[in-house]
């Protein structure tokens, strides 16, 4: 289990009683993109304004009260990203050591510092605001919920996608970048409770520390289920191309607003 080094705002409570928490994996080192730049992927800024305070908008825009960010490579530069620490919101740094593995090792660093159920998000995913708060509306059944979009003609990189397989109406029945038969994608955005540590757990002890390993744990046991993204637009923004196509999306008002 990776160590966890929890270095601001310690002291904060957590916990559904204090308002929706997030996690937001930010640790790795986003090598598609080091043609636009070295900086780490959440610093590279998308018309203007860093990926990871976009994602942080979205998630307080839903009434996200405090977020978990777990950092490892360019951690420095990553906690000194502009415009992530703001008024009316408890940001709370996580470092992830091991970096340089698949990222549920960054999921699995937040235990102990998440109280109850959590909207998990990665650091380079934008989406339309109302579709988080959609998103974080819907899911208060206590249950494990995955945001997927069913518009697959309208995936900007199927290639890099992940793909889910739904059966019975939104029961999840297989995630992976490698599906042969699917019918959603991944947007990377959650709704978790406290079982998804064990299922990482179990999963990386087969040798798959992945968050994907740890989602089809759950879904194996029926516990994962879709949450239809709808109309909402959204966008993995992975390399230079997807970063040109999310500051047209931004211009145009469909994504990060």
């Amino acid at each position: 289990m990776p160590m966890t080094n929890h270095s601001s705002n310690v002291g904060v409570p957590h916990g559904p009683g204090n308002g929706l928490e997030a996690v937001v994996l930010a640790a790795g080192r986003g090598s598609r993109l080091f043609s636009v730049e070295s900086l780490p992927k959440p610093v590279h800024a998308v018309e203007g304004r860093p990926l990871l305070a976009r994602v942080v908008d979205g998630l307080q825009a839903a009434g996200v009260s405090t977020v978990h960010v777990v950092v490892g490579y360019g951690a420095g530069a990553v906690r000194a990203c502009p415009g992530v620490e703001r008024d009316g919101l408890r940001v709370h740094w996580i470092d992830n050591p091991r970096f340089d593995e698949p990222n549920g090792l960054s999921l699995l660093c937040a235990r102990g510092a998440v109280g109850g159920r959590v909207l998990v998000s990665m650091s380079d995913h934008l989406f339309q605001h109302a579709a988080i708060a959609r998103f974080a509306a819907g899911a208060l059944d206590g249950g494990e919920y995955l945001a997927v979009d069913y518009d697959l003609a309208g995936i900007f990189d199927m290639d890099d996608a992940t793909k889910v397989r739904t059966r019975d109406g939104n029961a999840i029945e297989a995630i992976g970048k490698d599906l042969d038969t699917f019918n959603a994608v991944d947007t990377g955005l959650f709704m978790l409770t406290p079982r998804v540590f064990d299922a990482l757990e179990e999963s990386g002890r087969a040798g798959d520390h992945s968050l994907s390993g740890g989602i089809r744990r759950l879904a194996a046991r029926g516990l994962m289920r879709a949450w239809d993204i709808g109309g909402g637009k959204w966008l993995d923004v992975d390399t230079p191309d997807a970063s040109r196509q999310a500051a047209r999306l931004i211009r145009a008002g469909l994504i990060g607003s």
